[in-house]
């Protein structure tokens, strides 16, 4: 018998063979798992300050957008669309129907939006209802003679009698042409 023989050992039965491979098996696995777990903990861990700095970086981008909307597009601002109200919602990031705790906008429909800043400003008046209507820039007393309307009341329609001077000027060619005249 050899050296290196006698440093193998050797099972002494078909039984006891089997229940070592199943051991050897067994630690093979736990320490694989082990592994893995460890693996991915330092993964998790070294990842965890580029986690934390795009988290801290996306809170700021969103305040910072908070402030604008707040600052560039007051409550109270209107804007003209071609969009349908559900395509609309969905470009500016709304639900498909109006909802007044997750909605930003809404339709000027005369509808209630209590609970929400216009509601807060306008002692829970509801939005107006812009359907039809032309939108007339608000005086401030800055022109005469042009009458002072409350701001979100309903100004009546007129056409009062009224003229446009038109100044044509003759083409030389055209003999008898029109100089001048009311339209």
């Amino acid at each position: 018998m050899s050296d290196s023989d006698r440093d193998v050992p050797i099972p002494h039965s078909k039984e006891q063979s089997s229940s070592t491979a199943l051991k050897t098996t067994a630690i093979a696995v736990i320490g694989s798992i082990v592994v893995a777990a460890l693996t991915t903990y330092g993964t998790i861990h070294a990842s965890s300050g580029g986690i934390q700095e795009n988290a801290t970086r996306l809170d700021s981008l969103n305040k910072k957008a908070d402030q604008l909307t707040k600052k560039e597009l007051p409550v109270g601002t209107v804007v003209a669309s071609l969009l349908d109200s559900k395509e609309f919602a969905s470009e500016v990031g709304d639900p498909a129907t109006y909802d007044v705790k997750a909605s930003k906008w809404t339709l000027a429909d005369g509808k209630s939006v209590s609970g929400t800043r216009w509601a807060e400003l306008r002692g829970d008046a509801p939005v107006p209802n812009l359907c039809g209507m032309f939108l007339r820039g608000k005086s401030n007393g800055k022109r005469s003679g042009v009458e002072e309307i409350e701001l979100g009341k309903e100004q009546s329609d007129s056409v009062d009698q009224h003229q446009h001077n038109v100044r044509v000027l003759a083409d030389p060619k055209i003999a008898n042409s029109t100089t001048g005249g009311m339209v």
